[in-house]
């Protein structure tokens, strides 16, 4: 149904309006946005004429978006709040989303198919579908358009509404109503009559449709009755009852009773609004609030119908971006939301504050005193010889003093209501104002009651009067700002310089009344006081200009207080307290040069509420008194403010949602998906936003967050702060977990993100892994590596041992034998001579063996020019002495290149052995030997012009097969070619094995 507004958008028809001024009269141009209205654009001339509303100037605050605020347009043509609470603000340019604290905007470069949105609605799953006007329907899931889902269709739907028996109807262009199922749309008509609906209703099967043709038909589109074409366009249709509907039409509203005599039935009807100032206004949107309130968005303002009949019109002054009011809507919080074409305006209409402006409503001056009354009005002053009365929605009144001079405050003496001048004080009578002189007159300025007693001040003077004389204290040397009674005939006194006092009222010794002093300016952090108020239970609350509000809290039952100081470090907005009163539930209302704050007694503390923070009010109040039915009036600097206060102190935290995570790239996601998000090691930055939908003021809400897994895992303090970026996380797994600060002062439930940021791969277990057995692996192979290095070294050890037995100790045995032999010998003429001569030859060839081994164990000549200059050496020495001709040849080897000890011993024998057997066997009288690098390997070439030997016969010779044995050690090559024309051997060692 109609009335159940709350989960719809309340846009019927948004009207273009351009307006030409004529001579005479101002004609308006009526467009529709979609596409009925473009194809049937209807020139239509009327004149509105604009009567003097029977109500005061004053205004209420609202609070306005537009543009600057985040809006996607200002062109606002409805609104939409799905399940979660997000307001989604439909306008000409696209699509906005908003959480109280922020607007996220969809438009064509985020995927709308079409800018210009007409309608939308959520479906079960979550999904949200967007009406556009060029016949597409958008999904919007997860917070992002999915355009794998869209649907287009040949019309345009204008309009998707969920009936009470949950089917949603779709109203299009040239088509009449459809059924959506979320799929496709399915036609109810069962005719070929069509034509454009922008809006549809259903009420006991009868389909009551706006459009170009309105009116009243069956589901098969046959029409029952059909209104005037004179009221196009109509905007759409509000059931506000069983009996009634509400029709918005071009020329003002309609109603249409669905009881009474069958011809009247359906049938359009005048409405009791007819005649009022804005009864012919063009209608653009119509919608019942919760608390029965009928709501018209018109060309003109904003037009509220209480339950009670009265109504009321807001417009620009009340805070409207603009007063052609497109569209109006109400959450679920009560809030109400009003469409302009010049942006959008929230109306909290259970903490409404009404404003009395100097310049529209009250007399040009300050504000100096006020009395609220059980009526709802207020009397004022403001230091003129008049009393007004103030009430909303009424002109001010005003009550003349006459002669009586300049009113300064009010004073209630039992049931009579004083007013207080210079000449005495005046009682407010239903007839008018008249003297009071039950007690005498003195020269006053602030005046307090206290039983039958009257205390006033004037300056740094005290006047204690009753109707039986009074006498005056001149003994104070200050100002004196607030008198306020305590028990047992006792005042306390708040001065401008010199701070708080007692004053006790006690008889002398002839029995005279006068003044005792205390000083209580020891409880006090300063002497520079601006208000004073004693509540209920007795305590004493001390405004101060620089240093907050002071509790005095009674210590038992002796004469001492225990203090409590209220400021900016408990919540406060300012340190500058004005007025403090308070209400019948023991709050405290305090008034600051910033606004309004609150604090509310929970055991035996009290709770700070910044009421001002909450509702967007910010002015300094110069005094503040509580109302009856939880209403307060302010005096400020610009006027009086009325302020409803509904209990928002009492509202239990929201929700929290995890709105978005940026990373690198941004993702969005669903909070409900609580799975963790994986992140690089190099992605170690993370920003996350998040909100409560709490449109009550999001920018004020505090939130509270931690990150565990970090080291800092506690609570942050609560701050109105909507996100939170965390950099250079380590490695590790996250939860992000962030709880709102209620109104009421308590945490809500925690929601929670889980992200993990994957170590290096260095630091991975299967890189770990892999390293721990490389390393293995390398210690393994250095292992072995050593192990072999100690073999070869032992070889080496034991070659240079069999060496030096199998070189030196032969050579030493025999020069032992010879030298024997000589001793037996010694007597014979020749035998000695040729002994000494043997024992020196084996002493030589000794001397040259242990050369050639020290020389193959030297790491100084490991080089190739050090091992050919040798082989050099060994060649001459040996073909010298036996007349040989030989040449020595080195191709294509780096005389640098470094030669392994065992290679360069071995090649050297091998070259030793090879010139030993031409020696010994060869007969041969020339000798070519040529040292070369073939690739990998190092090579050796020996020629001799010898006699040769068979090579296919077998040889009992040791050399050659010492040869091959070596040869065959280090895999390397030889090839032995001989004839009788001489012998060539071609040895090769690879120098990659190299050692």
């Amino acid at each position: 149904m109609r009335n159940k507004r709350k989960s719809k958008s309340n846009r019927k028809i948004n009207l273009l309006i351009a307006n030409c001024t004529l001579p005479s009269r101002i004609i308006y141009c009526v467009m529709a946005g979609s596409s009925l209205r473009s194809n049937c654009l209807l020139p239509i001339a009327y004149c509105l004429l604009f009567f003097v509303f029977p109500a005061s100037a004053q205004h209420t605050i609202m609070r306005s978006f537009n543009i600057n605020d985040g809006l996607v347009s200002n062109q606002v043509r409805g609104f939409y709040q799905d399940k979660k609470g997000f307001l989604w603000i439909m306008t000409w340019e696209g699509l906005s989303r908003y959480d109280g604290y922020a607007f996220r905007n969809y438009t064509l470069a985020e995927g709308l198919a079409h800018p210009l949105i007409n309608d939308m609605i959520e479906g079960k799953d979550g999904r949200i579908f967007i009406a556009e006007n060029d016949g597409s329907v958008d999904v919007i899931l997860k917070g992002e358009i999915q355009p794998s889902l869209r649907k287009k269709y040949s019309k345009s739907i204008n309009r998707l509404s969920r009936q009470t028996d949950g089917r949603i109807l779709a109203s299009l262009d040239h088509s009449g109503v459809f059924l959506f199922t979320e799929d496709t749309v399915i036609t109810l008509n069962k005719t070929q009559e069509f034509f454009s609906v922008t809006d549809v209703l259903v009420d006991n099967n009868y389909y009551f449709v706006c459009g170009d043709k309105s009116g009243v038909m069956h589901e098969d589109h046959t029409f029952v009755s059909v209104w005037p074409d004179s009221l196009f366009p109509y905007s759409g249709i509000l059931k506000e009852n069983q009996d009634r509907m509400w029709v918005g039409t071009y020329k003002g509203l309609r109603w249409v009773y669905l009881t009474g005599a069958a011809d009247k039935i359906n049938k359009l009807s005048l409405t009791a609004y007819d005649r009022a100032p804005w009864g012919r206004w063009i209608i653009n949107d119509i919608m019942q609030s919760s608390e029965g309130s009928i709501w018209i968005a018109a060309l003109g303002g904003l037009i509220q119908i209480r339950p009670d009949q009265s109504w009321r019109v807001y417009n620009r002054k009340d805070g409207l971006p603009n007063d052609n009011i497109t569209s109006v809507f109400e959450d679920r919080d009560g809030f109400i939301w009003i469409g302009t074409d010049q942006g959008m305006a929230q109306l909290d209409i259970k903490n409404a504050i009404d404003i009395f402006t100097i310049s529209e409503d009250l007399p040009n001056t300050i504000v100096i005193d006020l009395l609220p009354r059980q009526d709802g009005s207020a009397y004022l002053v403001s230091n003129l010889p008049v009393v007004n009365k103030i009430k909303v929605g009424q002109p001010i009144k005003s009550i003349p003093m006459g002669n009586f001079g300049d009113a300064y405050s009010f004073l209630k003496a039992g049931t009579d209501t004083l007013v207080c001048t210079m000449n005495g004080y005046y009682k407010i009578t239903g007839q008018g104002i008249r003297i009071w002189d039950e007690i005498p007159y003195s020269r006053l300025v602030i005046s307090v009651m206290m039983d039958s007693t009257l205390i006033s001040a004037y300056g740094g003077e005290i006047t204690v009067a009753t109707s039986k004389g009074s006498f005056t204290d001149t003994t104070f040397h200050d100002q004196v700002y607030v008198l306020v009674p305590d028990d047992d005939e006792k005042i306390w006194v708040a001065s401008l310089n010199k701070g708080l006092f007692r004053v006790n009222l006690i008889k002398d010794a002839v029995g005279n009344k006068k003044l005792e002093w205390e000083d209580f300016n020891t409880y006090i952090p300063e002497k520079t006081l601006r208000s004073l108020h004693r509540d209920r239970k007795g305590n004493i609350w001390v405004g101060t200009r620089y240093s907050g509000l002071v509790e005095l809290t009674k210590n038992g039952t002796n004469d001492t207080y225990v203090t409590h100081r209220f400021g900016r470090k408990e919540g406060f907005m300012s340190d500058f307290i004005k007025s403090i009163d308070s209400d019948e539930d023991g709050n405290i209302w305090v008034g600051t040069n910033a606004g309004i704050e609150k604090l509310i007694p929970v055991d035996d503390h009290y709770r700070v509420f910044s009421f001002s923070r909450v509702h967007n009010f910010f002015a300094a109040v110069q005094q503040i008194v509580v109302g009856p039915d939880h209403t307060l009036w302010c005096a400020t600097t610009s006027g009086v403010d009325k302020v409803r206060d509904s209990g928002y102190d009492t509202i239990a935290p929201p929700e929290v949602y995890i709105s978005s995570v940026t990373t690198a790239k941004k993702i969005l996601e669903d909070p409900t998906e609580l799975l963790p998000f994986k992140l690089n090691y190099n992605q170690n930055y993370i920003d996350i936003e998040f909100s409560s939908n709490d449109f009550i003021n999001g920018k004020q809400i505090e939130y509270s967050y931690r990150l565990t897994g970090s080291q800092d895992t506690s609570w942050s303090n609560p701050f109105p702060v909507h996100n939170v970026s965390y950099a250079n996380l380590l490695p590790g797994v996250y939860r992000f977990e962030v709880k709102v600060k209620g109104w009421n002062g308590e945490f809500g439930k925690a929601t929670f993100y889980k992200f993990m940021i994957r170590p290096p791969f260095w630091r991975q277990a299967w890189f770990v892994i892999l390293f721990i057995a490389a390393v293995l692996a390398l210690v393994y192979s250095l292992y072995r590596y050593r192990i072999k290095q100690l073999q070869r070294i032992q070889d080496v050890r034991n070659r240079i041992a069999s060496d030096l037995h199998d070189e030196i100790g032969s050579s030493l045995t025999h020069v032992n034998i010879l030298s024997e032999i000589g001793r037996k010998t010694f007597d014979k003429d020749d035998q000695p001579q040729q002994l000494f001569k043997r024992i020196g030859e084996e002493v030589q060839s000794s001397a040259e063996a242990l050369d050639d081994i020290i020389w193959s164990v030297s790491s100084r000549v490991d080089t190739a020019e050090d091992l050919i200059s040798r082989m050099r050496r060994y060649a001459s020495e040996l073909f010298d002495a036996k007349g040989i001709t030989f040449a020595l040849h080195v191709e294509q080897l780096d005389e640098n290149q470094s030669i392994g000890l065992e290679l360069r011993r071995d090649f050297y024998l091998i070259y030793k052995e090879l010139l030993r057997n031409i020696i010994r066997h060869a007969e041969a009288t020339k000798v070519s030997i040529r040292i070369l690098r073939e690739d990998q390997f190092l090579s050796m070439v020996v020629n001799d012009n010898g006699h040769g030997f068979d090579t296919g016969v077998a040889t009992e010779r040791h050399g050659l097969k010492s040869i091959k044995g070596r040869v065959s050690k280090w895999k390397g090559q030889i090839s032995v070619d001989s004839s009788d024309q001489g012998t060539t051997i071609k040895i090769g060692l690879p120098l990659k094995k190299n050692i």
